[in-house]
């Protein structure tokens, strides 16, 4: 049996109490294709600072509707061209959704600790950068 933790480094109470066992099917923009580890780095790791909640800077952004992540995708064009679609299990972590009134579908997962990231998504679209 493989043993589920999450990270010590990572604030205490996170996940927090409310985040439920991943169990959905979710969506990420990523830069590529196929999406690698670097696709589903959190905002603590990448170093920024978009968040004051530190229990969220750890979580990895997703969204809980394909209209969601494609809104997003075109509102930060540099996040990447790709979307990839995933059905999270409990073994891949918690979630718990973080909505926002820009992103009604905002979602924040938890991954578990050497849970590989990547490999449960599949990219499903690609987005042509528009000419202006």
């Amino acid at each position: 049996m493989v043993l589920v933790k999450f990270p010590t480094h990572w604030p205490v109470g996170c996940p927090p109490t409310a985040a439920v066992e991943a169990n959905a099917v979710i969506y990420r923009v990523t830069k590529t294709n196929p999406a690698t580890a670097r696709d589903f780095q959190s905002q603590a790791e990448l170093g920024r600072q978009r968040s004051a909640n530190q229990c969220l800077r750890v979580g990895i952004s997703v969204f809980g509707s394909f209209r969601d992540v494609s809104h997003c995708q075109r509102v930060f064009p540099k996040l990447g061209r790709f979307i990839a679609q995933a059905a999270l299990k409990p073994r891949h972590g918690k979630m718990q959704t973080t909505p926002s009134q820009m992103f009604p579908a905002h979602m924040t997962w938890w991954p578990y600790e050497n849970v590989n990231r990547s490999e449960p998504f599949s990219v499903i679209t690609s987005v042509e950068e528009e000419q202006h």
